[in-house]
C-alpha cells in the first residue's frame, strides 16, 4: 500500500527507507529531518525531560507550518511517553523476566509485533525497555545488483536479530522501527523494546 506524507503530501517510503509514523500521521524523512528537537529513538528518563522535551516539538511544529492534526498526534505521542511515569509501582514485571536465558527466536517470532508506528492498536504498552538494533549484510553487492528475494531475506534476518535482543530485555513487542537498507546491500533495523498486553474492553449489560 503506498503511504504519502501527512506533511508535504509526497509518497513516504522509498525502497531504501521505511517512513515515521507518530500516531496516524506518517512523516517522510525529508519532513522529518526538519524537526531537529525530536527522534523516535529518546529514551525519557524523567517526566521534566518529557514536558521540555514537549514544548521543544511543539513550537517547532508551529514555526515550520505543520498540520494541526500532526502536532495532535505529536502531543498524542507525548501523553503516552508520560505514562511511563505515572504507573503504579505494583505494574512492575517480575524480575525473572529480565534474568532468563537466551533464547533463539528465529522460529517464534510474531512479525505482527514490530510496528513503524508507536503502538499496537487493541495492545497497552506496559514497559518500555530500550533500543534494540539487528543487522544484516546478505552479500557484499551492491543493492541494484541484489534480487528482491535477497533484500527481504536480508530484511527479515534484521528484525529476527532485533527482536532475539527485546526478548532477551523481556520485550514481547517492538514499536517505532526504523528499517534502512543502504547501497551496499547491508540491512539495519533500530527500534525500542517493549512489553505490551491486551486492552480488553469490558462490556457491561443492562
Amino acid at each position: 500500500m503506498v503511504r504519502f506524507c501527512s506533511v508535504c503530501g509526497n509518497k513516504a517510503d522509498t525502497l531504501l527507507q521505511t517512513a515515521n509514523t507518530i500516531e496516524k500521521s506518517v512523516i517522510c524523512w525529508s519532513c522529518y529531518d526538519k524537526i531537529k528537537s525530536f527522534s523516535l529513538q529518546k529514551t525519557f528518563k524523567t517526566l521534566d525531560e518529557i514536558e521540555e522535551n514537549e514544548e521543544q516539538v511543539i513550537n517547532e511544529l508551529y514555526q515550520k507550518a505543520f498540520p494541526d492534526g500532526v502536532i495532535e498526534d505529536f502531543q498524542t505521542y507525548f501523553n503516552k511517553q508520560r505514562t511511563r511515569f505515572t504507573q503504579p509501582d505494583s505494574d512492575q514485571p517480575d524480575q525473572s523476566v529480565f534474568d532468563q536465558p537466551y533464547i533463539s527466536v528465529s522460529d517464534q517470532i510474531d512479525l505482527s509485533m514490530i510496528t513503524t508506528t508507536d503502538g499496537f492498536e487493541g495492545y497497552d504498552i506496559t514497559h518500555y525497555l530500550g533500543i534494540v538494533t539487528g543487522y544484516s549484510i546478505k552479500t557484499p553487492a551492491p543493492l541494484f545488483a541484489l534480487p528482491k528475494y535477497f533484500i527481504a531475506e536480508m530484511q527479515d534476518n534484521a528484525i529476527k536479530e532485533a527482536f532475539e535482543q527485546a526478548m532477551q530485555k523481556g520485550a514481547n513487542a517492538i514499536v517505532g522501527a526504523r528499517i534502512d537498507i543502504d547501497l551496499t546491500g547491508t540491512c539495519l533495523v533500530i527500534g525500542t523494546a517493549v512489553r505490551v498486553k491486551k486492552n480488553i474492553d469490558v462490556k457491561i449489560s443492562n
